[in-house]
């Protein structure tokens, strides 16, 4: 069937027949669907020569030859009331009775209880019945709603998520941002956070003893900003250790950052009129070319040339789980890291080098995330990081 409409079927048919005790078939019944070409198109007909053929027929005798005698009648007969006139008409019909003699062979094997003796399988029955378990694949998905695996946990508020964590004298930690794009860092005044009560202490690039660097193909994104120097606005500076998290956050806004602002390129149009293109990772060479593409000789072919500029906007990733990192000190310089992210691997792989020790001693869990579609991929390794550095600090 097409389905195009009404989900008609492009032929389709039926044989049944009582069979007697000795054998012998009466009250047969042959309609084929969907054959006839008339003002009454797709009507049901019926086969009556094919009808007259079986009653009265002794199952025993259809071996392979009734059978094809039969099917082939029957194929002659439905031919009748097809449209041969046009190629188009002729080539759709001849599909169909094709279609129609395969169903009149199945229907007549059935009825079979025998083959030729010259053939392989006469030692074996025509049709051999199987179990329906053998015919539905075991792990077949495919028309069935299927439950999430982990979706029940999350529907009753089992699931747990890294930030749900917590561990006993757990500190909290607050980052310090940069709040230019690009600039030079004259100092850096902690000393109104360290005074307030419950803050712990100060991280920044000075206890990060291994890469200080997170992310990318070429890890050239610091954790911390180096060599006093920040690159864009937000990056990271250091990060205040308190008890609680509410404190954190207000002793890092108390930190005083003096800066010396150098020359910066905030958006791609600047980039672009000051000639600074990166091509860093070989890009421009990677180029796929299809027919003529010589701007030139395409304008001068086409009817109508359209110019103008477009511009894609940043994205945001909004998952109700933000970015966190909890990260516990073991025994023998070893940590335990609950963290929300999409990539364990990398997590463990850039506190290890940050922290100048083995991957073996980081043992990274995750169980569910909040989200991620792909902004929890490289960044919780800074924050992953971050924290570790304050644990490895503090402990």
């Amino acid at each position: 069937a097409r389905r195009e409409r009404n989900s008609t079927a492009l032929v389709n048919a039926c044989v049944t027949c009582n069979i007697g005790m000795n054998g012998e078939m009466a009250d047969a019944k042959v309609l084929v669907g969907c054959v006839a070409e008339s003002e009454t198109k797709n009507r049901s007909v019926a086969l009556a020569s094919i009808e007259a053929a079986l009653n009265g027929m002794s199952v025993e005798a259809l071996d392979a030859a009734a059978i094809t005698g039969i099917a082939k009648k029957a194929r002659a007969e439905v031919g009748e009331y097809m449209d041969l006139e046009s190629a188009d008409s002729r080539a759709h019909s001849t599909f169909r009775v094709s279609i129609m003699y395969s169903i009149m062979l199945q229907a007549l094997v059935s009825f079979s209880p025998v083959v030729d003796i010259d053939m392989s399988s006469a030692d074996l029955p025509v049709l051999t019945k199987t179990t329906r378990s053998s015919q539905k694949p075991k792990y077949q998905v495919v028309g069935h709603s299927m439950l999430q695996s982990t979706g029940k946990s999350k529907v009753v508020g089992d699931a747990k998520f890294p930030i749900d964590h917590s561990a006993e004298g757990m500190a909290h930690g607050g980052l310090v941002l940069s709040a230019r794009p690009h600039a030079k860092i004259v100092s850096i005044d902690t000393s109104a956070a360290l005074a307030m009560e419950g803050v712990i202490g100060w991280v920044d690039s000075d206890d990060i003893p291994g890469a200080n660097a997170h992310s990318g193909i070429k890890m050239d994104t610091t954790v911390f900003a180096k060599d006093k120097e920040v690159v864009n606005r937000g990056q990271p500076i250091g990060m205040v250790v308190a008890e609680t998290r509410f404190l954190a956050r207000q002793a890092a806004k108390m930190v005083q950052v003096e800066y010396e602002d150098l020359p910066c390129l905030p958006n791609i149009a600047a980039a672009m009129k000051a000639g600074k293109y990166f091509d860093g990772c070989g890009v421009g060479d990677r180029q796929l070319h299809m027919g003529d593409v010589d701007e030139t000789k395409a304008q001068k072919r086409a009817h109508t040339v359209i110019k103008g500029t477009q511009y894609m906007l940043g994205q945001d990733h909004m998952y109700l789980e933000t970015h966190n990192s909890l990260v516990v000190p073991k025994q023998d310089g070893c940590y335990q890291i609950y963290v929300s992210t999409q990539n364990p691997s990398k997590v463990q792989y850039d506190v290890a080098l940050n922290l100048a020790i083995p991957n073996a001693n980081i043992e990274v869990s995750v169980q569910h995330i909040g989200g991620g579609f792909g902004g929890k991929q490289d960044r919780p390794c800074c924050f992953a990081t971050a924290a570790a550095s304050a644990a490895a600090k503090y402990k």
